[in-house]
């Protein structure tokens, strides 16, 4: 009687009627009437499938207990532990379902586990076993596989993608024959495959092919297929290719997929990758998307970022070049300074604006200031301005008349700063240490060297000075961080300065003085690639030098080290 009950809820499970085959899983459960393994790996399915994963692992934990050694008992529980999170004990399942029977099916589940854990190098090594070893089993779900585990990789050891191009392409072949989830998922994937191996052409293929894909069925709602996560990973995958474009100095595509860095989740405070106060609500003033708009009044938002907005902010005279009404909300620590430096438009505060808006109607449209460029030029070498900034005169003078005073007669101010600001994880990455710079010291003896560094460095100036006698003047009178337009008059004082890439090298670069950027071998999207070109397009007067692929700062400071000759 039992196993035809059974048969019964099999054939409902075969049908996707769940609930009627889940109810007569669990009356014979409670009665313990069923004694396959069959039976506790249809049941546990059955409850993950319905979104139950937690009874579902009870369920086949009771199973193996019976049948230890049954492969499809583990691969279940796996795949149910890695719905609940618990990759690490999803990877001891999977593991004892690939030595009981060594099928592809536990490889991939177990691929997948090793990924969320974050164990990158090991599921690039299951992956690749598995499409030796059983690519004719499903070949595509083994290729991607593999391909998203290579791209999991850290750069360096991921060598280059090009030579992965038949795998590739072996990919393309099948990547829409399953459902709606897998089309997308492949496309997206295969969209950042060839942004990694460098070609854009078949880049922007898969990537429009993604797109049409999430924007027909998020038309039709009836047949809207997409998790809601998709979403969020669409504008991730897009704001991923946009900086590995901008960074290759494709611009065309770059700047058009930096947009989505507005709706892409970040770490930490900043919440967002692209963050900026908005006055108004795009129904009070729409956003500006490009076209003609030549005698209107454009509302410009700055970007989260200080040197952001500062870097974009060098493309505002061009814009006001073309007839366009400019008003620029800078944010509260940028504001003296572009109401002395930029006569192209007016500078507001939020309140002001929303004064002025509401008095008259004043603003056509609004745009944030990250979003100008798609809308300038594709070619980078139109972006270099010079001489933007202006600093307070009297404050400047004020500050060489101070510095004078300890300078040599004959040598030069020099400011240096060596330390990065923005997220905790990448400071380091873009950071020189304090001993390695402050050699520079010591090869020109004759110049006064200036720290522009941001916050507290006295105390380590001080042991510096005391373990070494190379000696670094810190100005306590200044603070970037509550008046960045003493920190600007203090930058316009020097005769050079020598830089990691932050927000120092806005500064300098704004004000035209002559600058080197130590540009790090993990340097971000505002720098592009030094195999495609070696230089800074934004400002004229930042020269540049570049870290080793290796991590050494040392020729990169034996440049630094001529460049101040």
């Amino acid at each position: 009687m039992a196993s035809k009950t059974l048969k019964q809820a099999f054939q409902l499970h075969a049908r996707g009627e769940l609930d009627s085959a889940i109810e007569i899983y669990e009356s014979l459960y409670e009665k313990n009437d069923e004694s396959s393994p069959d039976f506790y790996m249809n049941y546990g399915a059955a409850l993950r499938k319905k979104g139950n994963p937690q009874k579902g692992v009870e369920i086949l934990g009771t199973g193996l207990r019976k049948w230890p050694e049954n492969s499809g008992l583990w691969l279940n529980l796996g795949n149910s532990q890695i719905d609940l999170g618990y990759y690490f004990n999803a990877t001891y399942s999977l593991r004892n379902a690939i030595n009981s029977s060594n099928d592809h099916q536990g490889r991939l589940s177990l691929y997948g586990a090793l990924q969320k854990a974050k164990l990158h190098n090991l599921a690039y090594k299951i992956a690749r076993e598995n499409y030796i070893l059983f690519y004719k089993k499903e070949p595509t779900k083994i290729i991607f596989a593999l391909l998203e585990s290579i791209l999991a990789l850290p750069e360096e050891q991921r060598g280059n993608l090009a030579s992965f191009q038949e795998l590739i392409h072996l990919s393309e072949k099948d990547a829409l024959d399953e459902s709606i989830t897998d089309k997308v998922n492949r496309a997206m994937l295969l969209a950042q495959t060839w942004a990694q191996a460098q070609k854009p052409e078949y880049m922007w293929l898969w990537y429009s092919k993604a797109r049409n894909l999430i924007e027909s069925q998020l038309r039709d709602e009836k047949k809207n297929n997409l998790k809601p996560s998709f979403r969020v990973n669409w504008h991730s995958l897009s704001w991923n290719l946009a900086i590995h474009f901008i960074k290759m100095g494709e611009f065309r595509l770059g700047w058009k997929l930096y947009e989505h860095g507005l709706q892409v989740p970040a770490e930490g405070p900043q919440k967002w990758q692209r963050s900026l106060k908005k006055p108004f609500h795009s129904k009070e003033v729409p956003l500006w998307r490009g076209g003609k708009i030549s005698g209107k009044n454009l509302l410009v938002l700055g970007e989260q970022g200080i040197g952001d907005t500062m870097m974009f902010a060098t493309l505002l005279p061009k814009f006001a070049e073309k007839g366009i009404n400019l008003f620029f909300i800078p944010g509260p620590r940028l504001e003296q300074i572009y109401k002395r430096s930029l006569k192209c438009c007016k500078i507001l505060n939020l309140d002001e604006a929303k004064e002025l808006n509401n008095s008259n109607k004043k603003f056509d449209y609004q745009v944030p200031i990250g979003s100008l460029p798609q809308y300038y030029s594709d070619n980078f070498r139109d972006f270099e301005s010079k001489n933007l900034l202006s600093a307070d005169t009297n404050l400047t003078e004020s500050i060489k008349s101070r510095y004078n005073n300890f300078k040599k007669s004959k040598g030069r101010l020099i400011g240096i700063s060596w330390q990065g600001g923005g997220k905790e994880k990448r400071i380091p990455l873009k950071s020189i240490s304090l001993d390695k710079i402050s050699d520079l010291v010591l090869m020109y003896p004759d110049d006064t060297f200036v720290s522009l560094q941001y916050g507290n460095d006295k105390p380590h100036l001080d042991r510096l000075y005391q373990n070494t006698g190379k000696r670094i003047y810190h100005d306590d009178t200044i603070d970037p961080l509550k008046d960045m337009d003493s920190w600007l008059a203090q930058v316009a004082a020097m005769d050079l300065v020598i830089s990691i890439a932050n927000t120092t090298i806005h500064g300098a670069g704004g004000l035209g003085v002559k600058t080197l950027c130590l540009v790090s071998n993990q340097a971000d999207w505002r720098w592009i690639n030094p195999d495609i070109y070696k230089g800074c397009y934004w400002y004229q007067s930042v020269d540049t030098t570049y870290q080793d692929l290796n991590g050494s700062w040392d020729s990169a400071l034996q440049n630094a080290k001529k460049w101040l000759g």
